[in-house]
């Protein structure tokens, strides 16, 4: 684009849509369309598509026709689309949709675009490199006064020259109490899936709110993103900051007086409650809220006066990763902290509080082997039941530090790494499919990890044999196909498993059971 202004007549609002992809949920594009409407801005939001684990499906030619339909009829004076990794490929097909019928400034902000802004800045105008907020303030006012958008801190461009202008990173807010609540069910937000247009807010139905009470995290495991904004906000400010419990507790109060069904709350914090302080006084508050929550934790922070003092509030689960059952690969492939005996000593813990542990889990791990699968096998068989997991794939995710080893070691290409093949992987293969073919020893190992993750009595039986038995062709194909198919019905339509559902509570004779969940459901529509 050449030149840094947006069309503007400054007798009227500045006029901008926000894009989500692929989540309804999305905190940024919330944020922003309230920070927005705050300071007098006409915001949209548009949530293009939604997703859960494996469920990505493909956007529609409908799909993208409403989306440049509610485009051209907003007419924005801005667009802002907050992109991952997985989604650049969709993002690219809707920027050229916008460019086929607006002459209209496009921003793209994000974990990607932070990460890799010269790529970013090949699709769009502007990129937003690190946090928005402030970005977004600035860019407010300089419209206002009818400036252009140089010398935005953060905000990088080309010039007309075609050459990039870089500008640092945006700032890290250090008091979050600043930043206002996720947007929920505000005018001008439309949700965009199944190939309808709706502007009732699903949220509004979904009986678990989920709440951020703090952003960043302390660690710098080699898969993940932090590895890499970790170093790059060093000397930056706080990188893990708290919300005020008096915040956190108006924003839940705020979600109450608009939700009717709601019924657990779930903090999404990348490491919640890490201050025994903050802790204490958050749970002296949030016991009048009187709904059980669950939050996420690295298990290096489980201690038992903190457990004891979220559990007495309301605290009914907590998530935290495992990743991998051997010590070798968790603590010097996946840069984690945090030995098996440790583990089993955090979930302890949590049992004596009556807290149920959730652990995640990554397999098709290439630096996995037949032993550390093993000892992922020994593992789990030591954790107390029930047992409740999250199942993930490992991804590849260019530049991460995971990534570049696995490069090196010659276990995935450059081609794995461009932004097609890690669309394709992250759609079709988010959590992890286990493997019919081939019946080979780490093959079925996995499936076994699998079966005992959903508490499987015959992969219990399974899984003693082939970890201590050895091979067996039948019965690691056997363990093959029971893990398929177990996966075949936790992502299987949610018609078919209410079906599935209703058969077993008639079959079982549970009838007063089934009669209430069909007037739940029936309730909260």
């Amino acid at each position: 684009m050449s030149g840094t202004k947006c069309k503007s007549d400054r007798s009227t609002k500045m006029k901008i849509v926000y894009v989500s992809l692929y989540t309804y949920k999305s905190f940024p594009v919330r944020i922003f369309h309230a920070l927005s409407r705050r300071v007098d801005i006409d915001s949209y939001a548009i949530f293009f598509k939604d997703s859960s684990a494996n469920k990505h499906k493909l956007a529609t030619e409908t799909e993208n026709r409403i989306f440049v339909d509610l485009i051209r009829k907003i007419n924005p004076d801005l667009v802002a689309i907050s992109i991952l990794s997985p989604y650049v490929v969709v993002a690219k097909k809707l920027i050229q949709c916008i460019r086929n019928i607006l002459q209209v400034p496009i921003i793209v902000g994000g974990k990607y675009p932070t990460v890799f802004p010269l790529e970013a800045l090949e699709f769009a105008d502007f990129v937003c490199k690190g946090e928005g907020e402030q970005v977004l303030t600035e860019l407010f006012e300089r419209f206002r006064k009818g400036l252009d958008f140089r010398n935005i801190q953060g905000l990088w461009y080309k010039d007309e020259s075609g050459q990039i202008i870089k500008q640092g990173l945006g700032m890290l807010l250090q008091n979050l109490d600043e930043i206002p609540f996720p947007a929920l069910g505000e005018p001008q937000m439309y949700f965009i899936e199944n190939n309808r247009l709706i502007e009732n807010d699903p949220e509004l139905k979904d009986p678990d709110i989920w709440v951020m009470a703090s952003r960043g995290c302390a660690y710098q495991c080699s898969y993940c993103i932090n590895s890499l904004l970790l170093p790059m906000y060093k000397g930056e400010g706080k990188f893990l900051r708290l919300r005020t419990p008096d915040n956190v507790i108006q924003e839940i109060e705020m979600h109450l007086r608009k939700r009717k069904y709601a019924s657990k709350v779930r903090f999404v914090d990348e490491l919640f409650g890490t201050s025994n302080e903050w802790n204490i006084s958050f749970c002296e508050k949030y016991k009048k809220i009187g709904l059980p929550f669950a939050c996420e934790l690295n298990p290096n922070l489980i201690r038992e006066n903190n457990i004891e003092i979220l559990a007495d509030a309301g605290l009914y689960e907590l998530d935290f990763g495992i990743q991998s059952g051997s010590d070798e690969v968790r603590n010097w492939v996946m840069n984690r902290p945090g030995t098996n005996k440790e583990i089993l000593e955090k979930v302890n813990i949590l049992k004596k509080y009556n807290v149920n542990p959730r652990y995640d889990l990554i397999l098709d791990n290439p630096f996995d082997n037949t032993k550390t699968l093993e000892e992922t096998i020994d593992l789990l068989f030591m954790l107390p039941e029930p047992r409740y997991f999250n199942i993930y794939k490992m991804q590849f995710f260019r530049s991460y530090p995971f990534t570049m080893r696995a490069l090196q070691e010659g276990f995935i290409t450059e081609n794995d790494l461009t932004d097609e093949n890690i669309a394709e992987s992250v759609f079709k293969n988010w959590a992890f499919i286990p493997k019919v073919f081939p019946v080979k020893r780490r093959n079925y190992l996995q499936s076994c990890i699998y079966l005992l993750a959903w508490n499987s009595v015959v992969g219990k039986k399974l899984s003693t044999y082939l970890r201590k038995k050895g091979n067996s062709f039948f019965l690691g194909f056997l363990a093959n196909i029971l893990a398929r198919n177990r996966h075949y019905y936790v992502f299987a339509p949610r018609w078919l498993r209410r079906l599935f559902s209703v058969i077993c509570l008639i079959s079982s004779g549970n009838l007063k059971l089934l009669v209430d969940k069909i007037y739940y459901a029936i309730k909260i529509r």
